[in-house]
């Protein structure tokens, strides 16, 4: 086993001033890893001057964007409620990925605030990474990002999606900088949410939160019900059950001829 350390530095912010105001002018695509040469001349003003603001490192190979126009509505997360991580899994032997995030007119993205120390094997399987978020202490520090500021950070940082409390247009922007992550120059129709609250969390829940069904539901569904009639968050349920999913079954190799008997 690895110990690796994540968020040892919270993300950088780069202030934008002068905004457009963006009564009328809201990108018409959604992009997911396209390439920013690409899109520069296919959208809107504010999104080039995000791009332009952007501390780019000149180090890695691609530069690449997402925009994410969202109708958010109570009750409605921006994106996945529990810690994950963006770009390609860290590996000690190599620069992790460059991520400059910009947000505005919604929810801000929570971000771990201070040293967090985890075992891995560096696989970052299923396995491994449900038990990375075991070691995440419950009381770790918080902090939300600068609204209507680039904010940078890196594949080591867990970050979570936060619910919406009152209906708004959420403007998502970020580049990222990678050596492994390949373009997708195909645009997206506009999303409205990644992950819906709810009140008695059932097996539909866990699907729609990404989860493969299987005999392991019955165990998490009673215990994240549990948690939440005690009081915890969706935010702490998403990751009790991430550290209940079990591994996947590792498939055997398939052989032609049968083996002979011993």
């Amino acid at each position: 086993m690895f110990r690796m350390t994540f968020n040892t530095e919270k993300p950088a912010v780069t202030p934008l001033h002068d905004l457009p105001d963006l009564v009328d002018d809201w990108p018409t695509d959604d992009w997911k890893y396209a390439d920013v040469h690409f899109v520069y001349p296919r959208t809107n003003d504010l999104v080039r001057k995000v791009i332009d603001a952007t501390p780019i490192t000149g180090r890695f190979k691609r530069v690449l964007i997402d925009v994410k126009v969202q109708d958010l509505e109570p009750k409605i997360c921006s994106c996945l409620p529990g810690w994950h991580l963006d770009g390609a899994p860290p590996h000690p032997d190599r620069e992790p990925d460059h991520h400059h995030l910009f947000v505005m007119n919604g929810p801000l993205t929570e971000f771990i605030a201070e040293p967090v120390v985890c075992e891995t094997d560096l696989s970052f399987s299923k396995q491994d990474f449900a038990n990375i978020l075991r070691q995440i202490p419950r009381d770790v520090k918080v902090m939300t990002i600068a609204p209507n500021a680039v904010n940078t950070f890196t594949s080591y940082d867990f970050h979570r999606g936060v619910y919406a409390t009152a209906p708004c247009r959420r403007l998502l922007i970020r580049l990222t900088e990678t050596n492994t992550v390949l373009a997708n120059n195909k645009p997206r129709r506009p999303s409205r949410g990644a992950r819906k609250e709810v009140g008695m969390i059932t097996d539909k829940t866990l699907i729609d939160w990404g989860f493969e069904p299987g005999e392991w539901f019955g165990v998490a569904i009673a215990e994240a019900n549990n948690a939440l009639k005690a009081g915890m968050d969706h935010c702490d349920i998403y990751e009790l059950v991430k550290g209940m999913e079990p591994p996947p079954v590792e498939e055997l190799p398939y052989r032609p001829e049968a083996l002979p008997f011993a």
